[in-house]
């Protein structure tokens, strides 16, 4: 509700998104929201200058939002609602909108030379990162306040929202002072940038507060932690007996928390408004899932930004290196499949962690830092931004009086932003014509340690699926040469319950059906019990796969433009909306699209091949992470 409140009313489309559950987020959910925007080549360039007045635009200062940087990454308990409730901010979307509407006017008109926003720490953080090589002077009891009784120290701190802090010329004040008034934003000069390297605060003609800039930003030391990594034992693989066939599974994996439909959020948010969406959250006739969404970056052009995300929190405890790559490589597979360009995509990381202050879980994140390092070199695509909170457990005192503690599993969601030239020419996973034939791209692998098909319980133990860096670069490279040859109807990548859940979400979306070969897929299952080796293909999440539909006038020249990849034909796409899986043993199983898409829903059924206990946690609740 909040994301759909603020944004929406704002004029900013909500166009993309993802929702995992894990029993791990039950005390601590977590809300991953970021905003892309765009500007002017020559406005990127920032220079506080000496004399430079400080001005704080937009909303009055309160005492809400106190410490909430801090209490985001302090550990919850059951008293947290009650200690902590000043630490929310609260917001108003209608004055962010008119304080955006007045800095793209002041902007224009080059009123001022530098900006940031007021967002953890408030106005200190705010005006001495501004303030960190020329030192400011700030007269605290000129900020605006919601209310009297402020000390100087809460007017300083409070992350109250809609603020930013401008450095302003003197000359240009009356000018900038002139725009704010026309868009109904209040605006005050609070002090100015001095050129003393020194940051002095003054409340009612006095010295609050001085420190030299220079020790503020670089002379604290720097704390050294200890770290520890230690892989969890390897678990055999066990295969349920009776094994089951991949569309015995299907039903369930498509109602599974982690891939069911989210439609019944999506319809909650505006993803149209300003008009600027080219590829929508949900697709085609049979509103099939996206995987890259595409917007307009300016209307009436037909450039287009793709956003994608990765997410696999399943793998965080078991090997949290290719949890991070595995995610930051979804999300990349992602944009391309939509039409992105790969030379040009660039990555955001959010992390969300448990206690890092002890050695095992900061190993952890250790290991997820270097798997962002090693795909970010590997792919070429620089991290542009990210975002961290870093001590999510939750404690409490159970019904007996013993003190208990959750903590979330290490989770790291990636965001992939690529571009296309014309927004006309990209890609959906959704079916477009029957006798279209039907290629994976990748190799597929039978590593199915947190997969969606070890939480139904038809597996368990062996290895995760794994990132091989020059296969999932040589992949994506010539998926996105494929699509911009126009040699691909449709293209979806493979992830969450494998490529059964891949096909059948491509099948939704289009509302065609289509016949799938599992022993014509490149594999290596020869280690893989043969009752278990069509199920261990058609449900892998190996990393860096796609499925591409592709026209028949268009076979020759895919086949070309894959030469030296590994890739296979593996079916085609029919007119009747049914989904044939055909098996190693050439037995053919049937299921109707339209109960497929039922399944996805979320339609009342039983589950067909494991115990419902293991769609939850083991107290019968389950969590949520956005």
């Amino acid at each position: 509700a909040g994301v759909r409140d603020y944004g929406n009313r704002m004029g900013i489309p909500t166009i993309a998104g993802a929702v995992a559950f894990d029993p791990g987020y039950l005390g601590n959910p977590l809300v991953f929201c970021g905003t892309v925007g765009i500007m002017p080549r020559d406005s990127a360039a920032a220079e506080v200058r000496r004399g430079d007045l400080v001005v704080v635009a937009g909303g009055r200062t309160g005492r809400d939002g106190i410490h909430g940087a801090t209490f985001s990454s302090i550990e919850l308990s059951s008293d947290s609602e009650r200690a902590s409730g000043g630490a929310v901010q609260i917001g108003h979307a209608i004055n962010e909108k008119t304080l955006a509407d007045f800095v793209l006017e002041a902007s224009r008109r080059g009123l001022f030379h530098a900006i940031t926003d007021c967002g953890a720490g408030g106005l200190s953080s705010a005006v001495g990162e501004m303030g960190a090589a020329l030192g400011a002077e700030v007269q605290l009891d000129r900020v605006p306040l919601k209310y009297a009784g402020l000390s100087a120290t809460e007017a300083w701190i409070s992350e109250a929202q809609e603020r930013m802090v401008l450095a302003v010329a003197p000359a240009d004040w009356e000018a900038l002072a002139e725009v704010a008034a026309d868009e109904g934003v209040e605006v005050t000069a609070i002090g100015s940038f001095t050129g003393t390297g020194r940051l002095v605060l003054r409340w009612e003609d006095h010295v609050a507060g001085e420190l030299d800039c220079a020790f503020l930003h670089d002379g604290r030391p720097r704390r050294r932690l200890r770290s520890r990594h230690v892989p969890p034992a390897p678990v055999p693989v066990a295969w349920r007996a009776p094994c089951p066939t991949p569309a015995a599974v299907l039903l369930d994996l498509l109602a599974a928390p982690d891939v069911a439909s989210k439609e019944w959020i999506i319809r909650q948010y505006d993803h149209e408004v300003q008009g600027a969406s080219a590829v929508k959250p949900l697709l085609g006739p049979g509103a099939g899932p996206a995987d890259g969404t595409v917007i307009r970056g300016v209307l009436g052009r037909e450039r287009g930004i793709v956003l994608g995300v990765g997410l696999r929190h399943t793998l965080g405890t078991l090997d949290p290196w290719q949890m991070a790559a595995g995610a930051i490589v979804e999300a990349i597979c992602n944009v391309v499949a939509a039409g992105a360009d790969p030379d040009r995509i660039a990555l955001l990381d959010n992390f969300c962690w448990g206690d890092v202050k002890r050695e095992d879980s900061l190993g952890t994140l250790v290991e997820a830092c270097r798997a962002c390092h090693d795909v970010a070199l590997a792919f070429a695509a620089p991290f542009v931004s990210g975002k961290d909170s870093l001590n999510n457990v939750f404690a409490w005192t159970d019904r007996d009086g013993v003190a208990r503690e959750r903590s979330i599993p290490p989770t790291l969601l990636a965001t992939a932003m690529g571009q296309v030239d014309d927004v006309a020419r990209t890609v959906t996973p959704a079916f477009t014509a029957a006798g279209q034939r039907l290629a994976i791209v990748g190799r597929t692998t039978a590593d199915l340690a947190g997969s969606q098909l070890e939480r139904l319980g038809v597996v368990r133990g062996g290895r995760v699926p794994a990132v091989d860096l020059d296969a999932c670069r040589g992949q994506v490279r010539a998926v996105a040469a494929a699509v911009a040859a126009r040699t691909v109807a449709s293209c979806h990548d493979i992830s969450d319950g494998g490529l059964v859940v891949a096909v059948a979400e491509m099948a939704i979306g289009g509302r065609l059906g289509c016949r799938l070969r599992l022993a014509d897929v490149p594999a290596m299952v020869a280690d893989t019990p043969s009752a278990a080796r069509a199920l261990a293909v058609g449900c892998s999440e190996s990393p860096g796969r796609f499925l591409c539909a592709v026209p028949a006038d268009a076979v020759d020249a895919f086949a070309d433009t894959l030469d030296g990849t590994t890739w296979a034909w593996v079916g085609e796409v029919t007119a009747e909306p049914v989904v044939q899986i055909e098996g190693f043993d050439g037995a053919v199983e049937s299921l109707p699209v339209e109960r497929l898409a039922s399944a996805w829903r979320g339609a009342a059924q039983e589950p067909t091949t494991a115990a419902g206990s293991d769609r939850a946690s083991t107290d019968g609740s389950s969590g949520g992470a956005r």
